[in-house]
């Protein structure tokens, strides 16, 4: 402890670190906790990783054998931390809890992703625009999914979501908007019974065909043009929403 002019100062506060370690860039709060945040490719990565054919795999943990010595969990992917890169799949199966914003959004490349292990929230943008993106697997975990998260996936087609697990109970404005061959999503499967359906979740989404809301019960809500320009739907069960539920969706 030091005192600076009348003011008492832990000299031993942690700072956030950057660190390069292996294939991957993270950042680590020495002396505070042991988890690490992916923000991107080390130096390494960006030219063994980071090319249009690589599948990337992100790990567990990352164990530093320079400076802070240790081995973190990696709990995060940070914001931006895979803007734009050229692999074309992830896989996520270990301890990441939250992918920040714009994480993935517009890799070019990009065709599938794993997203399971102890995932819990993505969020906003994170994999917008990824015009490739044909498959993204959801883990028993996920409970959020931000606003335009998988906003203009134009060639989507299937969202795997495990029934066992925890149930999604907000699903953002714009989420899966313009994801024009997704032909079916398993809203029984995904959804608590007081899931929020935000505005424009589904919209332009011209190859869903039937949306089973059933699941939605008492404190659900269904935001305004949910679903709208769904050219395709050929019906939409909300029978155990009352009406004031649903702001003309």
């Amino acid at each position: 402890m030091l005192t600076v002019s009348g003011l008492t100062v832990n000299a031993e506060d942690p700072m956030t670190q950057t660190l390069e370690i292996g294939y991957w860039k993270v950042q680590i709060t020495p002396g505070d906790f042991d988890d690490a945040t992916i923000v991107g490719f080390s130096e390494k990565g960006e030219s063994e990783k980071n090319t249009v054919n690589a599948a990337i795999t992100i790990p567990s943990t990352v164990t530093s054998t320079k400076k802070y010595k240790g081995t973190y969990t990696v709990t995060a992917i940070g914001p931006g931390a895979f803007k734009e890169d050229k692999f074309t799949s992830v896989t996520m199966t270990g301890n990441v809890k939250t992918i920040g914003n714009n994480a993935f959004m517009d890799c070019p490349n990009l065709r599938v992703a794993t997203l399971r292990g102890k995932l819990q929230v993505i969020e906003y943008d994170a994999f917008k625009r990824c015009a490739k993106l044909r498959q993204a697997d959801l883990g028993s975990y996920v409970t959020q999914i931000g606003a335009q998260a998988f906003r203009d996936c134009t060639t989507l087609t299937s969202v795997g979501i495990p029934s066992d697990g925890n149930k999604i109970t907000r699903l953002g404005n714009y989420c899966f908007s313009g994801c024009n061959k997704l032909e079916s999503f398993n809203f029984g499967a995904a959804l608590t019974t007081n899931a929020k359906i935000e505005e424009y979740a589904f919209s332009l989404d011209t190859s869903l065909q039937y949306v089973d809301l059933s699941v939605l019960g008492e404190g659900a809500s269904v935001g305004s043009n949910a679903f709208v320009g769904c050219s395709g739907i050929q019906g939409i069960d909300v029978s155990n929403m009352f009406a004031e539920q649903i702001d003309e969706s």
